[in-house]
């Protein structure tokens, strides 16, 4: 009795300190007033790239390769007052696996293949200055002014090839179809992971640039427009056509991210905001400013970051976003949760079984389309057993909101 009550007691310490803790630093090397001003995360949240600048004008490569837990710093020559081999946006840099690939400020295409300790040229003459897309084909495609260019030796050369678009973000959409922000207004999507693309339907009137895109856990796609007064878009077939949000967007929001079914929004003042209801309606997450100032917020598909002067943020619970005792096996996002859980694996499960923390059984069978319903269930922390059919088990910590 008295273990049950003090883990019952751990259990309500623990969801008290979630609710509250909302934005979790990352606690990156550096405390005088550094800028942060460029985030890349691979996609499964272990690999954080940043480029920092210090009041002396000296210019570090920032890295972590354990979800955030430790840093590195390696510092970059300046010439000029500027660093040459520093990363031109977000929207330019990537991790494909452990090698970090991005377009520097001299116009140069390098990567790392160390973590950032070291760079080297791929290309001196990259194509342009748009993010690459990256298609499960293994073709990358780099849009261009009045021309598509097509590498299959991950960037070292590159050749023309026509039917592509001008774009300036990318999403996948739920059933692998890739959608696009055109740069000169529009949305459009491809069936055939880039070769062709096809224009989206729009509302009527509202065929500008829109400036992010992310995909909620639910497979709804949102493309956001920053004017004012802002702009947001759903879709709900895969980037073929969208719907406008009827809705009051936070004023100054200036990009919106998908965290499971949730929408995060971050002002220029530095503060956020959250919303459960598509974009209808939003609630400040903060009471008072982050940072004293943010230059960018990601996503990479399962955690939102926030970078910007003196620190890395990262919403949810842990570095990780994914607490799992055997995370090779099993991620599970969003984690905290409040309505749904997401699983991915490689593996194939036989059956999921989901316990409190006092032991007893809540739930057992079979995701459906990989996710389970968590609605019902009271606000806490659970135990999920996913058992593969030769009775290998992957255990994973939830906590309920």
């Amino acid at each position: 009795m008295k273990k049950l009550y003090i883990l019952n007691l751990l259990s309500l310490m623990l969801i008290v300190g979630q609710t509250n803790a909302q934005w979790n630093s990352l606690n990156p090397p550096g405390s005088n007033y550094e800028t942060y001003g460029v985030l890349s995360v691979s996609d499964d949240g272990k690999n954080l790239f940043s480029f920092e600048s210090d009041l002396s004008g000296n210019g570090y490569f920032v890295t972590s390769h354990d979800y955030g837990s430790t840093w590195q710093k390696y510092i970059q020559a300046k010439v000029n007052y500027t660093v040459p081999t520093a990363p031109v946006d977000n929207s330019t840099i990537f991790w494909d696996g452990d090698v970090l690939y991005y377009l520097s400020a001299d116009g140069t295409f390098r990567k790392s293949i160390d973590f950032g300790a070291t760079v080297s040229t791929v290309n001196s003459q990259p194509p342009s200055y748009r993010p690459i897309l990256r298609s499960p084909d293994g073709k990358w495609y780099q849009p261009g002014s009045s021309v598509w260019h097509v590498s299959t030796d991950k960037g070292v050369s590159w050749k023309d090839q026509p039917n592509g678009i001008d774009a300036i973000a990318y999403a996948t959409a739920k059933n692998g179809n890739i959608v696009g922000l055109i740069s000169n207004g529009g949305i459009g999507y491809s069936e055939d992971n880039g070769v062709t693309w096809k224009s989206s339907t729009l509302p009527a009137g509202t065929t500008w640039q829109y400036t992010s895109i992310t995909k909620a856990t639910d497979g709804t796609l949102l493309a956001f427009y920053y004017s004012s007064p802002s702009i947001l878009l759903k879709s709900t077939d895969n980037g073929v056509s969208w719907q406008k949000v009827t809705g009051t967007i936070p004023a100054n929001t200036k990009v919106i991210c998908c965290y499971g079914n949730d929408v995060i929004a971050y002002s220029i003042t530095g503060t956020t905001y959250k919303s459960t209801d598509g974009g209808s309606t939003f609630t400040a997450l903060n009471s008072k400013q982050i940072m004293m100032s943010i230059s960018s917020m990601i996503s990479n598909g399962r955690n939102i970051y926030l970078i910007g002067m003196s620190g890395i943020y990262i919403y949810g619970n842990s570095p990780t976003g994914i607490a799992s005792l055997s995370a090779d096996k099993l991620s599970v996002f969003p984690n905290p949760c409040q309505n749904s859980i997401h699983l991915e694996s490689d593996k194939t499960f036989a059956c999921v079984r989901i316990t409190n923390l006092a032991g007893q059984l809540v739930f057992e069978g079979k995701p459906v389309d990989n996710q389970i319903d968590f609605s019902t269930l009271k606000s806490g922390i659970y135990l999920l057993t996913a058992i593969e059919k030769n009775g290998q088990k992957s255990t994973v910590k939830i906590v309920k909101e």
